[in-house]
């Protein structure tokens, strides 16, 4: 039951990055984040349910910030500190190997992605 909840969430998520018709919500966000994560960094069952409330976490701080109204330089300062602590939580679920790749290929395809739909909301 409880991966057929998540399967939903993801794939709503997607379908609404594909056609850029909503904002995403950060259930949508999270849950986009672990399938990605998931799949790239071949994340174990323990690791994808650690990883799972991390996200959610997360995107529940950035989604307001992203939403809100002000300046981009004022937003960006405290997305990178939330992001920061995110970071510093992924490393004690994350293999050494497994950080490695998500800051060097996994974060900026996840950020791309975001960026892309965010974009087109606009």
């Amino acid at each position: 039951m409880r991966s057929k909840v998540l399967l939903t969430i993801i794939l709503s998520g997607i379908i609404s990055i594909v056609k850029g018709q909503e904002k995403m919500d950060a259930i949508q966000i999270a849950g986009y984040q672990t399938q990605i994560m998931t799949k790239e960094l071949k994340l174990d069952n323990n690791q994808i349910k650690n990883i799972e409330v991390i996200n959610l976490k997360y995107a529940e701080k950035i989604v307001p910030i992203m939403q809100s109204e002000g300046s981009m330089f004022s937003r960006m300062g405290v997305m990178r500190k939330n992001n920061n602590l995110k970071k510093e939580e992924l490393k004690t679920v994350l293999s050494a190997e497994q950080m490695k790749k998500y800051e060097k290929e996994v974060q900026p395809m996840i950020r791309k992605q975001l960026r892309n739909q965010r974009e087109s909301q606009h």
